[in-house]
């Protein structure tokens, strides 16, 4: 997945974890309990499985989002995109 490098605003962010891979991978990808160990994250609801085209809703900070998983890639790679205020994420 590709992001558009011409949008008005763009981020990312990156970090090394010394952690095995399983583990790693399976915090990340249970949705549905990012806020266990993610301030920010005051609500999330799954919608279905852990597979391209499911939808989640949460709210983060002060903004509620509406997401929708893209890529799966186990132990590789997660991706998502989604609309908040207009935005497009």
């Amino acid at each position: 997945m590709d992001i558009n490098r011409d949008a008005p605003a763009s981020a990312s962010a990156e970090e090394f974890v010394r952690a095995p891979l399983d583990l790693v991978w399976s915090v990340q990808t249970d949705i549905g309990e990012w806020s266990r160990w993610n301030p920010e994250v005051r609500y999330v609801e799954m919608r279905g499985p852990l597979t391209p085209g499911t939808e989640f809703r949460w709210k983060s900070g002060g903004s509620s989002i509406v997401s929708t998983l893209q890529e799966v890639e186990p132990k590789r790679r997660i991706a998502w995109t989604g609309k908040t205020m207009g935005i497009h994420a």
